[in-house]
């Protein structure tokens, strides 16, 4: 079985008390994960508003913090949009 680190199962638990789902590490590279993470849905109206928000001078963490989405996602829709595929 393969970490989202895409490492084998090579991990060691990290314990976090104020996490509600418990975060695990790989020994090979240290990255921490969530075994099973639940993906979330980003909208189509979220999208567009995230869109508008790039159009501005805003940070991207202040996108990030203020519509709820991940900064991976973010830059991943920020490159999208920069070679014109989205």
């Amino acid at each position: 079985m393969y970490d989202s680190a895409g490492h084998t199962k090579e991990c060691a638990l990290v314990l976090e008390t104020c996490v509600v789902q418990q975060n695990h590490q790989c020994k090979a590279c240290g990255r921490q994960f969530v075994l099973h993470a639940d993906n979330r849905v980003i909208g189509d109206e979220q999208r567009t508003l995230v869109e508008r928000l790039l159009c501005e001078k805003i940070s991207l963490h202040s996108i990030c913090r203020a519509v709820g989405v991940s900064i991976r996602w973010l830059m991943d829709l920020y490159g999208c949009l920069l070679c014109g595929v989205a």
